[in-house]
């Protein structure tokens, strides 16, 4: 093999490798039961923590929890509206599943 060939091949193989690391980590943010379900709901629009928590069955705590976690791997936002901050999915999170469902 030449040696232009096999600089292709890494290069390809890094990308292939850091486009396989994107979709491990996309995986394990939805790998958490209550993390999926939150996700689920706020496919329909934004909801409150309150709501999102009464829907599940769980504390307001945990789906805060849950939240953070997913505003800090830009799956959800938050917006304040009067006394209530609303959750939606960001734009991102649609690209990324969407890209994700293409290539499997």
């Amino acid at each position: 093999m030449k040696k232009n060939t096999k600089k292709i091949v890494l290069e390809n193989f890094c990308n292939l490798s850091e486009i396989n690391n994107q979709m491990i980590s996309f995986c394990r943010v939805l790998a958490d039961p209550t993390r999926f379900k939150i996700v689920n709901l706020l496919r329909n629009g934004s909801l409150p923590v309150q709501e999102i928590a009464s829907n599940l069955k769980k504390t307001n705590s945990n789906i805060s929890h849950q939240l953070r976690l997913l505003r800090l791997k830009n799956v959800v936002d938050v917006k304040q509206v009067a006394n209530f901050r609303l959750y939606e999915l960001t734009q991102s999170f649609h690209q990324r599943l969407s890209s994700f469902l293409k290539e499997y």
